[in-house]
């Protein structure tokens, strides 16, 4: 680096300039040369004309933008980045990866006090749990957002879904108050929503067998989710008018109507309108004597409700404070990393655009000067990160002392079937879905795969084991009389990693403990690399500044340098 610098230095700044490199042709790279308005704007493009992939992209690109700070109007746009990722995630029904991105808008949020999204979030997070059929959940998350709502037209898709939420409970008439509220509101705001509100009307008379009523408003809340080009609630009215007419043993209208929507979900990959159409087949085929189509069905059914609904994300309002909480401190984590990041670049172009302004003026002294000034201010932040490294080591060994094995437990509470004739809207625009993966499966039964998961991290505990360079998920398996499969499914699921991440972070503590010990001249990076398990020097070194920030060499020169001075 400090020879490419004297070259510039001594070179003349057209040929610095005319040095560019191509345009990159691919599509990311076309984005990222954007500035952040221009990201913004093409972003807003693609979302409102549903082009989610490329809304996805841009918006992902946004969040990794690194505001100044009090810089508002960045924040907001991040903000309304992550309130997006979110609600495009909702209507690809990954409900884990939407929550994820409602709670760092939410974060965001509090930072700018951003009353109206702030309000959203809270609705829409009360529709993930209303999908998921924890009506009382969703019911809190509403009555927060009502609370703090200040926009008329929020307020319809607020009432239409604690209506929805109310037919579901078997409030009717409750449900009937509150969608008709919403309906006077819409009348206001030239019908907005009304083919949500018409939808979950006929639902109302759908419940009470009132099923002239009924057709008649879900016929007309296909209209307008046509004619607003609403494919969700367009699948949605299909199959609900297929299960109308099935309810009146119209058997080929309902095929004719459950056939249609399924069209549309397939396309739109819509998991949840798919799952209760599969739903509403197999009581067609079982009453018309076709069990093993029946079967079929219900089986199909079941799948995509098994790979929609995470118990593991959703099992109660406590577990979401506690996701809340833990996604502040990892922000807090991840801003100083970034931080560090941010100066190693600064540091770079610094030096090029100083060379090039100063050129004339500033001696080969004077630049060096500069280097050295912002090197050290790059290892004040490195040593920022490193103490926080041993801070979360201290942390996390108190922790383990006083661990209980339940803390452990993996619970999948049965989850509540979802019904279709009710639907509940994130936004006016936002209709549109993705496959979601699903969890691998397993023969072992809950109490089976605790007390696997407590064996291997209490295996994993044994450092002479685990710091073996042969050491492998095969060779776990086998001391604990188990498969490769088992072990497999329990990390992922209890712990949402592949096994490589899960040892490589047992490793890399290791080797923090190597760093510390105050007979330093007893190891060398490259001997603790080989101690804890690592058969190259590249994969620990990528590991290492993965998991702490830093590079091992740093980390392991500033520890010498701690304990040098305590030692003095």
């Amino acid at each position: 680096m400090k020879k490419l610098l004297f070259i510039m230095l001594l070179c003349c700044p057209i040929f610095i300039f005319g040095q560019k490199n191509s345009q990159n042709k691919d599509v990311i790279g076309k984005f990222m040369q954007l500035s952040a308005q221009e990201l913004y704007d093409t972003a807003a493009h693609y979302y409102r004309t549903f082009s989610y992939d490329t809304a996805l992209m841009c918006y992902n690109l946004l969040t990794k933008t690194v505001p100044q700070n009090g810089d508002v109007e960045k924040l907001t746009k991040i903000m309304i980045s992550y309130f997006r990722l979110a609600t495009i995630y909702g209507t690809f029904s990954d409900y884990r990866l939407s929550q994820d991105y409602y709670i760092k808008a939410l974060l965001v949020c509090e930072k700018i006090n951003q009353i109206d999204y702030e309000s959203a979030i809270y609705m829409n997070m009360g529709s993930i749990y209303h999908y998921l059929n924890q009506n009382e959940i969703a019911k809190q998350y509403y009555k927060k957002s009502y609370s703090i709502c200040e926009d008329s037209a929020s307020l319809i898709l607020l009432l239409n879904n604690l209506g929805a939420t109310e037919l579901v409970s078997g409030n009717v008439d409750s449900a009937l108050h509150h969608i008709n509220l919403a309906m006077e509101i819409s009348k206001r705001h030239q019908d907005a929503y009304l083919y949500s509100l018409l939808n979950n009307l006929a639902s109302c008379y759908q419940h009470e067998n009132k099923y002239d009523s009924a057709f008649y408003y879900y016929r007309e809340a296909l209209h307008h989710s046509r004619a607003n080009k609403v494919v969700k609630s367009e699948a949605i009215n299909l199959g609900a008018l297929g299960q109308l007419f099935f309810e009146v043993k119209k058997i080929d209208s309902a095929l004719h109507y459950i056939n249609l929507s399924n069209k549309l979900a397939s396309k739109n990959n819509f998991l949840n309108i798919l799952a209760d159409n599969y739903r509403t087949l197999s009581k067609i085929e079982k009453s018309k004597g076709n069990y093993r189509s029946a079967l079929d069905f219900h089986e199909n059914y079941m799948a995509l409700k098994d790979s929609i609904n995470n118990a593991e994300v959703y099992e109660s309002v406590n577990h979401l404070q506690r996701q809340y909480e833990v996604s502040k401190t990892n922000q807090q984590i991840e801003e100083l990393v970034l931080d560090a990041q941010i100066k190693e670049n600064k540091l770079y172009y610094t030096r090029i655009i100083m060379g090039i302004i100063f050129a004339a003026l500033l001696t080969l002294g004077g630049v060096l000067y500069l280097v050295l000034v912002q090197n050290k201010r790059l290892k004040k932040s490195y040593q920022v990160l490193v103490s926080k490294n041993i801070e979360i080591m201290a942390l996390d060994e108190e922790l383990h002392q006083i661990k209980k094995p339940e803390d452990h437990i993996l619970e999948t509470p049965k989850l509540k079937t979802l019904k279709s004739k009710t639907q509940y809207f994130i936004s006016a625009t936002e209709m549109n879905v993705e496959e979601v993966e699903k969890d691998a499966s397993c023969s072992l039964s809950d109490e089976e795969q605790n007390e696997l998961l407590k064996r291997i991290l209490d295996e994993m505990d044994n450092t002479s084991i685990i710091c073996n360079p042969d050491f492998s998920i095969n060779k776990l398996a086998d001391n604990l009389n188990s498969n490769q499969k088992y072990i497999s499914f329990v990390i992922n699921r209890a712990l949402n990693k592949n096994f490589r991440s899960f040892l490589n972070t047992y490793r890399i503590k290791e080797a923090q403990r190597l760093f510390m010990e105050l007979d330093f001249e007893k190891f060398t990076v490259n001997s603790v690399a080989q101690n804890v398990g690592f058969k190259s020097y590249s994969g620990f070194y990528y590991a290492f500044k993965e998991i702490t920030g830093v590079s091992p060499n740093f980390y392991f020169n500033s520890v010498q340098e701690k304990a040098a001075f305590y030692i003095a």
